[in-house]
C-alpha cells in the first residue's frame, strides 16, 4: 500500500485506463477524491475500468468523493474500506453497465448533503434516461455526527433505479432516509437494513418518503412505500 496525504486538488489514486485494477491496503489523506475509476468522456466504453477492486484502505478528509467510479464499471468492487471525515464516502454517478458493489465499508462523519451515498443512473447527455447499470450495496454502517446530516438523501428529479440495499446501517442526527422526490423509479429496493436518528428539532422524525414524513419505522412501512419490509429501527450501539 501507499501513504498518500495532502493534495487537495487532485485525486490519490485514478484507475483511468484498461481493466483488472486493483487500490489495496492504501491511507489517503486530505485529497480532493480518494479513489476514481472512471474516463468522463467513455462513459459508455467497455475497455475501461472492469473487474476493479478497492479495498482495506483507510480514506481520511477528502474535500469530495472517497470513492468515485463512473460509466461501464462492470464487476467493480470496493470493500472493507474505513472512510471518515469527508463529504462523500460513495459517488456512483453514473453506472451505464455495472454491476457495482459497495459492500463491508464503514463511513463515519460524512457532511455532504446526499448523506452516505451519492447516487445517478442517468447519463450527463440525457438527464431523462435510465440506464441498465446495477448497484448492490450491502453490509455496510453508515454513521456521522453532523448536525445538519441525513444519512441518505434522494434528490427530487435525480434518477435512482436497479439499486439494492440490504443490511445496512443508516444513522444520522437528521433523517435516516430523506426523499424529497414524488415518484420513486422501478426497481430501488431496500430491506433488511437498521434504521437510527438522533432527533433534532429540524427533524423530529426518522424518515421523510416522497416528502412525507414519518416519525417511526412502522409508520412507514404500513403507508405502502414498499421499502424495508424486514427493516429495523434501534441505536446500533457500536
Amino acid at each position: 500500500g501507499i501513504r498518500a496525504f495532502l493534495r487537495p486538488f487532485d485525486g490519490a489514486i485514478d484507475f483511468s485506463a484498461g481493466w483488472g485494477n486493483i487500490a489495496r491496503y492504501n491511507v489517503i489523506k486530505c485529497f480532493f477524491n480518494g479513489i476514481g475509476a472512471g474516463i468522463w468522456d467513455k462513459l459508455y466504453d467497455e475497455a475501461y475500468n472492469g473487474d476493479v477492486d478497492a479495498y482495506g484502505n483507510d480514506i481520511e478528509d477528502t474535500n469530495d468523493d472517497s470513492w468515485e467510479p463512473e460509466g461501464t464499471c462492470m464487476n467493480t468492487r470496493f470493500f472493507k474500506n474505513r472512510i471518515s471525515k469527508v463529504f462523500h464516502p460513495i459517488s456512483l454517478a453514473p453506472i451505464t453497465i455495472g454491476p457495482s458493489y459497495v459492500i463491508y465499508n464503514t463511513f463515519d462523519g460524512f457532511s455532504g448533503g446526499s448523506g452516505a451515498y451519492k447516487l445517478n443512473v442517468a447519463p450527463p447527455d440525457d438527464p431523462n434516461k435510465v440506464l441498465d447499470g446495477y448497484i448492490y450495496i450491502y453490509h455496510n454502517t453508515a454513521y456521522t455526527e453532523n448536525p445538519d446530516n441525513n444519512a441518505f438523501s434522494i434528490y427530487e428529479g435525480v434518477p435512482y433505479s436497479r439499486i439494492k440495499f440490504r443490511n445496512n446501517v443508516f444513522r444520522a442526527p437528521r433523517y435516516a432516509i430523506e426523499n424529497t422526490g414524488t415518484v420513486l423509479p422501478a426497481d430501488f429496493d431496500m430491506d433488511y437494513d437498521l434504521l437510527y436518528h438522533t432527533t433534532s428539532a429540524s427533524a423530529p422524525n426518522l424518515i421523510k418518503w416522497k416528502d412525507v414524513r414519518y416519525a417511526t419505522l412502522a409508520d412507514w412501512q404500513k403507508s405502502g412505500a414498499g421499502q424495508e419490509a424486514h427493516g429495523m429501527s434501534a441505536e446500533p450501539l457500536f
